[in-house]
């Protein structure tokens, strides 16, 4: 939901001359009701002190409803104090910390055993 950041990425894609990436800048509970197509990576990054969002939840709607491709990336941003949530089909595959704030990467099961 940040416009700024959304303008960021997408000149980022200009820089890396791809094409084949989609930037969309929404509120993930009103996105998902309408979402189409397939996503390799899912970067997630809810606002530390709204805990009406679930990110598990978002993670299994997606899964459930096709979103993610079957090799799919996840980076999650949250408070250090938060709990590491466990996203079914998804290990962890690193994480780091910095101060206040922890960032974690998943890969799909799939592809962590090729």
């Amino acid at each position: 939901q940040n416009p700024e950041a959304a303008r960021y990425l997408q000149a980022s894609l200009k820089l890396l001359c791809t094409s084949d990436a989609t930037i969309i800048c929404a509120d993930a509970k009103q996105w998902l009701e309408s979402a189409i197509g397939v996503f390799d990576l899912l970067l997630l990054d809810p606002p530390f002190t709204d805990k009406s969002v679930d990110v598990q939840q978002i993670v299994h709607t997606l899964v459930s409803r096709g979103l993610l491709a079957p090799q799919a990336w996840i980076y999650l941003e949250q408070a250090s104090a938060d709990v590491l949530p466990h996203f079914a089909d998804f290990q962890l595959y690193r994480q780091q910390q910095a101060g206040l704030v922890r960032v974690s990467l998943w890969c799909s099961v799939s592809k962590a055993t090729h």
